[in-house]
């Protein structure tokens, strides 16, 4: 059941984004949104079957996701996916987009509030003795100013997408994910961003 109420989050805010470029008279890049749209949301169901994605696919889903909202924000910010040369990721397996919503928190409540100054999103993945660790680092307003900044993308609603992966960790076995925020600041108390860190266990399985 939490496997399948993230998937409708995902493809609400995907279409909405097609619509958004057809109103602004897009029509190529509205295209081209729609087919890499098409070929995300058939490896999303492909996917779902199992819940599991190795973490090879799973970096192809993030590539494809942050293509397609650099796309649609008109490439205003910039964003990079590493992987740590020692881990295997066509033998490593996760919940499939467990990591989807964090990313599209940065961006939505991170970095597209941000008026000036670089806008980053890293994405890395490495191990830690039993576990795949995902760290999620933007350069974004941060939490403290989270409520204070408004752009047309942002809705008070709170993260349906969050609440589910969430609930999603506890889940896991051998033993839960958890989830670490981090509220980055310089030496002054200025927010430099947020980082979110997943700790994700290895070969698990999660309960249906």
């Amino acid at each position: 059941a939490l496997r399948a109420q993230i998937n409708p989050h995902f493809i609400f805010n995907a279409l909405g984004s097609i619509q958004h470029l057809i109103l602004r008279k897009e029509n190529t890049a509205a295209i081209t949104y729609l087919t890499k749209f098409s070929r995300l949301a058939r490896n999303t169901m492909e996917s779902s079957v199992h819940g599991y994605a190795t973490l090879d696919e799973e970096v192809k889903m993030l590539k494809d996701y942050l293509e397609l909202e650099s796309l649609r924000f008109d490439s205003i910010f910039s964003y990079d996916i590493d992987v740590h040369e020692d881990v295997n990721i066509e033998e490593i397996e996760i919940p499939f987009m467990i990591t989807q919503p964090f990313v599209e928190n940065a961006i939505i409540h991170g970095i597209l509030p941000k008026e000036e100054g670089e806008k980053k999103l890293h994405i890395y993945f490495e191990e830690q003795e039993k576990r795949l660790i995902c760290t999620i680092d933007d350069s974004g307003v941060g939490r403290i100013h989270k409520k204070e900044a408004q752009t047309q993308y942002i809705s008070n609603k709170k993260s349906r997408g969050i609440q589910v992966t969430k609930a999603r960790l506890k889940t896991m076995t051998p033993c839960p994910g958890k989830l670490e925020i981090v509220d980055k600041t310089n030496e002054t108390g200025e927010t430099l961003g947020t980082k979110v860190i997943l700790y994700l266990p290895k070969n698990l399985t999660v309960s249906s």
